[in-house]
């Protein structure tokens, strides 16, 4: 049994190297663990950052040039001009790109009443959708909460904040009034911010969230190895235990487990079972040596009537004995002598 034991140890003792190199301890899986969970919700974070600063962003813009569209519609009234002749056309095509030059990361767009387009400034081919969807428009038009966004003209898909006004009413014009529509965030300004971001926003977001992960992963990393000390004691015990090199733990000083401390609780429950083997081991040597010493004393009380028996037998065997009473007198001893064997015996068994 002690053979089969100090194999199983020592088969254990060649395989923990390739174990540690196999398997990493428990503090740097957590670590590990840890450094993921922040990396995962670093990404979440800035995503959802990046997602809420461009809504701001666009609320900010949209908010700030609300009344971009009636202030243009009061004070130049040029672009409400029909298209009745050149010089209403020419007016107005002027006045289109005084505002482009003045802020060239708008679009402008004259809306007749059914929300299609009538002028602008640019290529020919430039507008992809023709018809604006009126809606947005309308609840613009009556103070709906912002930020809104309505169709973009140039055929991108993607749905643009914009100020928009209605034209007043022309005397004498039995055609009913149509729109400005202004695209605050057009594909230029669109442009110019992305390479804005890529080039400073971007940087400076990635170096701050990289000196934050590192300074969190630091103490996190410091705060796990602290609470994980007491479980590297333990484990280091009882590697130590079970290579033989620890005996168990004196009375006095097995630890009380604290309310809550689970690995406390199992550093107790371990120090008493060591002193539970070792009280077992040490009865059982107890017993061996009294089963060893109570064999010696009844080999030795056995070995005297055994040979006193023996010689009675040999006696009895040869032809020494002629003499009936002699005979008779050397089988009552032999008798004897197997009836206190047989009481020894029987002491033993009980």
């Amino acid at each position: 049994m002690t053979g089969l034991v100090e194999s199983d140890v020592s088969r254990s003792a060649r395989r923990t190297p390739r174990t540690r190199r196999l398997r990493r301890s428990f503090s740097s899986r957590l670590t590990m663990a840890m450094a993921l969970l922040l990396l995962a919700y670093g990404a979440l974070v800035g995503v959802l950052g990046w997602h809420v600063a461009a809504e701001d962003e666009q609320e900010s813009l949209q908010r700030l040039s609300h009344g971009l569209a009636r202030h243009i519609v009061e004070h130049w009234p040029e672009i409400t001009l029909t298209d009745r002749d050149q010089a209403d056309r020419v007016a107005r095509d002027e006045l289109l790109s005084m505002l482009m030059v003045v802020n060239p990361g708008i679009q402008v767009y004259v809306l007749d009443a059914d929300g299609r387009v009538q002028a602008y400034i640019g290529d020919p081919g430039m507008v992809q959708e023709e018809q604006v969807d009126l809606r947005p428009v309308r609840a613009f038009l009556g103070g709906a909460a912002l930020p809104l966004r309505g169709s973009d003209p140039m055929g991108s898909g993607i749905p643009r904040i914009f100020s928009a006004a209605m034209f007043p009413p022309r005397a004498g014009d039995s055609r009913p009034p149509g729109y400005l529509y202004i695209v605050l965030d057009g594909q230029a300004r669109e442009a110019v911010a992305g390479q804005l971001s890529q080039r400073r926003v971007w940087q400076g977001t990635a170096l701050v969230a990289g000196l934050g992960l590192l300074v969190t992963l630091a103490v996190g990393a410091f705060a796990l190895r602290r609470l994980t000390q007491p479980l590297h004691r333990l484990a280091r015990r009882m590697r130590d235990y079970s290579l033989h090199t620890l005996h168990a733990a004196e009375p006095g000083r097995s630890s009380s487990p604290s309310a809550g401390d689970e690995v406390q609780a199992i550093g107790a429950a371990f120090d008493e079972m060591t002193q539970r083997i070792e009280s077992q081991a040490a009865r059982e040597q107890q017993q061996a040596g009294a089963h060893r010493e109570t064999m010696a004393s009844v080999a030795h009380d056995l070995r005297t009537p055994l040979t006193a028996l023996h010689g009675h037998l040999e006696a009895l065997a040869g032809k020494a004995l002629a003499e009936p009473g002699q005979r008779q007198r050397v089988l009552a001893a032999a008798l004897a002598q197997s009836d206190k064997v047989r009481r020894l015996s029987q002491q033993l068994f009980e």
